[in-house]
């Protein structure tokens, strides 16, 4: 069996054993123990500003500009531009002994994203190398209509008030051209300064680094996340949050030495958890 192959064998099976067996309380409030804990979450994203992407090799010209090329190469870590769908459910392991009031708990999370994109009018600039000015001239026109899926399985830490330190393994995107696998490593570290019956605000910081197997595409990817739940029974919360992602991107080409890409984007997510 090929090595992505088992790759994805292993990402279902733990997917499947997620799904199987009964969720722990998500926290040490608010969530009962045994509980199933599935959160279904809604996201819009788009681009602070457009891809700028430079290119040192001998046979293009000196500076090309994208037009949201990074939805061409598929982020490992958000969609831009598009709506994006999450179902999202916990597994935790208790780690300490009840009686403490502080508990800690170690857990894996699943997540399952589907994505729509669709995009018109995005095109490749040419910078002129006109002596008197530079200027930029639209030298192609290309839109788009595809589809990702995103499996991932997160290792969860859990506790009070270090809320979570998420740790991602391999993520595989599926498109319409096939699999697109990503070995990509993120490190979430999230923060819950309180916490009562109903309001839980909460700040998220990320980074993480990866490659696109098969492109040559090196990624590093830093985020920040705010955001609110509002807990309507024990265990039913609704969460809203606004993330801001940097994405930078090196990769190879057989014809030039290298490109290397900057990315912003904003998203905002609404959840609802049960």
């Amino acid at each position: 069996m090929r090595t992505e192959n088992k790759f994805l064998v292993i990402t279902l099976l733990g997917g499947l054993i997620t799904w199987l067996t009964p969720c722990g309380h998500l926290r040490a409030q608010g969530f009962e123990a045994g509980r199933f804990l599935i959160a279904l979450e809604g996201a819009y994203g788009f681009n602070v500003y457009g891809s700028d992407v430079d290119q040192f090799g001998p046979y293009l010209p000196s500076q090309i500009k994208y037009d949201n090329l990074w939805q061409t190469l598929g982020s490992t870590t958000g969609q831009y531009g598009g709506p994006e769908l999450n179902l999202r459910n916990v597994l935790v392991f208790e780690n300490t002994p009840k009686a403490k009031k502080n508990t800690s708990n170690l857990g894996l999370s699943g997540e399952y994203a589907f994505s729509q994109h669709f995009s018109v009018g995005g095109g490749v600039y040419q910078k002129s190398l006109d002596a008197k000015n530079l200027s930029w001239s639209k030298v192609a026109v290309h839109q788009w209509d595809y589809q990702n899926y995103l499996l991932g399985f997160p290792i969860v830490y859990l506790q009070e008030d270090l809320h979570f330190l998420e740790i991602m393994l391999p993520a595989y995107r599926f498109n319409k051209s096939g699999l697109m696998k990503s070995n990509s490593g993120k490190l979430f570290l999230a923060f819950h300064p309180f916490t009562n019956q109903r309001i839980d605000p909460w700040i998220s910081v990320g980074i993480g680094s990866g490659k696109v197997v098969g492109n040559e595409v090196y990624l590093n990817h830093y985020m920040a996340e705010l955001g609110l739940n509002y807990y309507a029974q024990a265990s039913v919360f609704i969460g809203l949050a606004v993330t801001y992602e940097e994405t930078y991107a090196d990769y190879e080409l057989q014809c030039v030495n290298g490109w290397s890409l900057k990315e912003e984007s904003i998203k905002v997510k609404l959840g609802l958890a049960f």
